[in-house]
């Protein structure tokens, strides 16, 4: 396109088959394995030149250089205040991950892995909310280990062989990063984690693609969705939305607070249907006390070896609750299915296909606008899609509605009683790199995108 003497070229640019056909990419030039043995030999701890442990690393407004929240903060490895510092005691378990402020020591019996032990050196605050989105997606890579060890790789410590440096593999904008700090390095600071979306989370850790379901009272098929979702070794969160940031209810949950689901169960109970969901507060304590909570008399109504299979009576932040109930309390369910790379070889992987594409809008060239009645929204840039074999049959789950297949898109393959087969399709619109533009001000950017079907055309 050329306007005067200005010519702008836009292309769409696909990525191929993913992340992964082009490797991981080292963090600003950074090898783990050349600097751990530069600082073994040398006999001198690690310091980050690209995150240096200075004010600059704690924020910019209520965590920048002059708040009064960063006076006096002191950076310090943990050894310098924990006699015996351990990253991962034995293996991770979605109970291990606990929210906690950086600098304050977890409460007894909170969990293993606390926030604090990812970062070799540390600022010791005393007040850091809002990074739940964050914790309770760390506490969902726990039901998977072979996510999990993408992520952490293991053989990691502060035992034999410790040289003040940790590295993690996350997928940036579907951009795979052998990083040895965790997104706080990556985005640039501290206060930049404050507040986010569980999906934000799961699609850094995984380079999946990650969808939400805005829930109402009726939602329908919503149970099958989750069941499936867990069964595909998706990631699924549920918020409890709030305006007044987190509030707790009677009923012992958070407002405005972010939760994992790690689990679902469905049995008949007489000639009652029970749909239960499992879902973690990264708190690791304060749990929901209705019906179906750790002390709640209609567990004795189960067979014994229902009841030990299912629950477990300890203050660990996770327990059940009723799918009805969950839809009383819960606005938002988060889901992120990840790619064939990820999931690997396995059953559970089978039928993904996935294409990435790159492009821009260019204000006054292709930037049509969100309204299809503009003159201007054909200038947007368009994907034409054709989708040609249908989903695989699912198991009938009995529940009707516009999800139960893959992930909380998924519709019903080949189907029994007459269902039309259909195919699903997983669409995610990815602005790169736009959290730690924070500090300058910037944010998120106002993006969507318009799914029309094409009629064939007639003879």
């Amino acid at each position: 396109m050329a306007s005067g003497d200005r010519k702008v070229t836009i292309q769409l640019v696909e990525d191929g088959t993913g992340a992964g056909a082009r490797g991981p990419q080292l963090f600003k030039g950074q090898n783990y394995e050349a600097i751990r043995t530069a600082c073994l030999d040398s006999g001198i701890l690690f310091r980050d030149p690209c995150f240096s442990a200075g004010p600059d690393a704690l924020g910019y407004d209520k965590l920048g250089p002059d708040s009064e929240k960063a006076k006096g903060v002191e950076w310090k490895r943990p050894h310098e205040f924990c006699a015996e510092p351990q990253f991962i005691c034995e293996d991770m378990s979605r109970t291990d991950v606990c929210q906690g402020s950086l600098g304050e020591p977890p409460e007894p019996g909170l969990g293993r892995l606390h926030t604090s032990v990812f970062s070799p050196i540390f600022p010791c605050l005393f007040e850091f909310a809002g990074n739940c989105w964050l914790l309770a997606a760390a506490a969902s890579l726990t039901l998977y280990p072979r996510l999990l060890y993408r992520v952490v790789p293991p053989g990691q410590g502060f035992q034999d062989g410790y040289a003040g440096v940790f590295h993690f593999q996350v997928e940036l904008s579907f951009s795979l990063h052998a990083s040895f700090s965790p997104m706080i390095t990556l985005h640039g600071s501290y206060e930049v984690m404050r507040g986010g979306h569980m999906n934000e989370a799961f699609v850094d850790f995984t380079g999946g693609v990650g969808e939400v379901l805005y829930l109402r009272q009726n939602t329908p098929g919503l149970f099958a969705a989750l069941r499936h979702a867990l069964a595909k070794e998706s990631l699924v969160g549920a918020t409890a939305l709030s305006d007044r940031g987190e509030i707790r209810t009677d009923e012992g949950l958070v407002k405005g607070h972010a939760y994992s689901v790690t689990g679902t169960h469905k049995m008949s109970l007489g000639f009652t249907k029970v749909r239960l969901l499992r879902l973690r507060n990264p708190w690791g304590r304060v749990e929901w006390s209705g019906p179906w909570s750790d002390s709640c008399p209609r567990w004795d109504m189960l067979p014994s070896e229902w009841r030990d299979a299912l629950l477990v009576k300890k203050e660990d932040g996770e327990f059940w609750m009723e799918l009805q109930d969950f839809l009383t309390h819960f606005n938002t369910v988060q889901i992120c299915s990840l790619s064939p790379e990820v999931l690997g070889p396995s059953p559970a992987g089978g039928g993904w296909h996935i294409h990435i594409f790159q492009g821009r809008w260019v204000r006054g060239f292709n930037s049509g606008g969100s309204q299809p009645s503009a003159e201007t929204f054909w200038t947007n840039p368009q994907f034409r899609l054709t989708l040609l074999e249908p989903d695989e049959e699912e198991d009938d789950d009995d529940e009707e509605g516009p999800w139960g297949g893959w992930g909380a898109a998924g519709a019903r393959g080949p189907a029994r009683g007459g269902r039309i087969p259909k195919c699903t399709v997983l669409l995610s619109l990815i602005q790169r790199n736009r959290r730690c533009l924070r500090a300058k001000g910037l944010t998120y950017l106002t993006v969507g995108f318009h799914v029309f079907q094409v009629r064939p055309r007639s003879s």
